[in-house]
């Protein structure tokens, strides 16, 4: 584990963590949350093997799409989370967050059906809150596990919990655990908590990143 090459990807506000590919091999990286930010990915992009693939959801589309298609990436206007619906979210505008209500479309319909890939390379979830609502899909025998969807990394932002909230992130951090198929790293405690997260359990994620 101390031979992984963790490289840092910085934007104005965080670091997001990624590991390169072993191989020549291109990679998808999804975003959720873009933020008005986009400079990890590029930084990212030019990193990663010819054909390797953006894709990002931000409800806010001013600012976010022009940064995201530029990439390249592929935008879409709408949050992503545990249910598809209308529902109020903290959203980036004029510099500072507000609660508005948005559109939402639920991740696995959006990997799947709108993505539609269903590997994905690195996923960086900032999704002010919504990232609660999916935990208990990362565990084994899980929603993920259940539609066919595999993340070989992912970076979480945490956003400062409730009493509840607390409870739901202690029960994620001890299932990942147990169930033994990711890799904990990075931790950075600030008024949210960033995890980085590497799949030990997934042979074609071994192959591409770890062996």
């Amino acid at each position: 584990m101390k031979s992984l090459a963790i490289n840092d990807f910085a934007n104005s506000d965080e670091t997001k963590r990624h590991i390169l590919p072993k191989l020549d091999l291109p990679s998808v990286i999804v975003t959720l949350g873009i933020g008005h930010d986009t400079s990890a990915e590029e930084k990212l992009i030019k990193k990663l093997p010819q054909g390797s693939e953006f894709f990002g959801a931000d409800p806010m589309h001013e600012i976010n799409e022009r940064l995201y298609t530029i990439l390249p990436g592929k935008y879409f206007a709408f949050a992503v989370g545990a249910e598809a619906g209308l529902g109020e979210a903290n959203v980036l505008a004029n510099n500072s967050y507000t609660k508005k209500t948005v559109v939402n479309v639920d991740i696995i319909y959006f990997l799947k059906n709108i993505v539609k890939r269903t590997f994905i390379d690195d996923i960086w979830i900032d999704a002010e809150g919504a990232e609660y609502g999916i935990f208990d899909y990362f565990s084994v025998g899980g929603k993920f596990d259940a539609n066919d969807i595999s993340f070989c990394q992912f970076n979480i932002e945490i956003h400062k919990p409730d009493s509840l909230q607390k409870k739901l992130f202690h029960d994620f951090i001890f299932g990942l655990l147990k169930d033994k198929r990711y890799a904990i790293y990075r931790p950075v405690q600030g008024y949210h908590m960033r995890l980085f997260m590497l799949n030990f359990n997934n042979d074609e994620c071994i192959f591409k990143y770890i062996l």
